[in-house]
């Protein structure tokens, strides 16, 4: 997704969906806000990201994301973007909190399944939705990155890559 090698034919393009800024209010009168890109009725992948302005993907992984017929709906973390912040709630009901307002985001939007990204510190709150909702849950996937910005770190990353691809593990 991130490193698209084709492009989207005019037809395919027409399901394109950019949605920025798209909101429900809560039941209990809180704000959540979310962003949806992919194929608008593709298959629902609930992305829940570490980046605390939103996971807006570039147009190309936007469009490679149509292409595979894949749906990503991701909400802002709580406190961020236009998502309000639960009061009084820290940790492990905080997490819980979240986990039910991602479901109630889903069933605003009638997905009873999803695949589940986690994104760095998105996992956690990937995890604690699977634990409350797994059967909202088709598969989980966990994302992170090796943090390239040190010379030594990036030869042993090339190092390992070259160890799998050559043995194959």
């Amino acid at each position: 997704i991130l490193v698209p090698t084709q492009l989207l034919s005019a037809k395919d393009q027409e399901d394109l969906v950019v949605k920025h800024k798209q909101h429900i209010t809560l039941n209990d009168g809180r704000r959540l806000e979310y962003l949806e890109q992919g194929a608008s009725n593709g298959v629902p992948v609930l992305l829940l990201h570490n980046m605390p302005y939103g996971m807006e993907l570039p147009k190309a992984a936007i469009q490679t994301a149509a292409r595979m017929n894949l749906r990503f709906i991701a909400p802002y973390r709580p406190g961020y973007g236009g998502t309000d912040m639960p009061t009084g709630l820290r940790t492990s009901a905080l997490l819980d909190q979240t986990a039910k307002d991602h479901k109630e985001l889903l069933d605003r939007l009638k997905i009873s399944r999803v695949t589940l990204v986690g994104q760095t510190i998105g996992m956690t709150y990937a995890l604690r939705f699977a634990s409350l909702f797994p059967e909202y849950v088709e598969s989980m996937l966990g994302v992170s990155y090796v943090p390239m910005w040190r010379t030594e770190w990036i030869r042993t990353g090339e190092n390992v890559m070259n160890h799998i691809m050559i043995t194959g593990g």
